[in-house]
């Protein structure tokens, strides 16, 4: 798949090039979001960082298995900062934490990146419930 990257992944002039620029301008228009209007109880201010740091990494590789570790790990990651570092804290939080993680780091390519996972990831990987849990929130917070 590495090898077909180029002529798969977004390719200029394409509708998914159009819907990439389109977010990236709607992100950059929210900069301006805290975790108050979220209804998130709690700051992250911090804490999200490396999730962060974590989603950017994604445009650094080309296979979709290395995307999606990276993708699972960005949301390991925000579970874990919900989960233990907040007592009022619950799985409602998961969403609109995400969506601040996206806001605030504001990555390139994003639905590229989530949908050539879906399109050239083995099947049975997209199977896992852990999978499935990971890509319906990204699709979730970038629609």
């Amino acid at each position: 798949m590495t090898k077909l990257f180029d002529t798969v992944f977004a390719a200029p002039g394409t509708e998914e090039h159009k819907m990439n620029a389109h977010l990236q301008r709607k992100i950059e228009s929210f900069h301006w979001v805290e975790e108050r209007h979220l209804d998130l109880p709690f700051e992250l201010q911090h804490t999200l960082e490396v999730a962060q740091a974590e989603m950017l990494r994604v445009n650094g590789f080309r296979s979709p298995k290395d995307k999606l570790t990276i993708l699972l790990n960005t949301m390991q990651l925000i579970v874990g900062i919900i989960q233990n570092g907040h007592e009022n804290a619950g799985n409602d939080h998961l969403l609109p934490a995400l969506i601040l993680c996206i806001i605030r780091a504001n990555p390139q390519n994003l639905i590229s990146n989530v949908k050539y996972v879906m399109r050239f990831r083995n099947q049975e990987e997209l199977q896992k419930g852990a999978t499935q849990f990971c890509l319906t929130n990204m699709m979730g917070a970038i629609s």
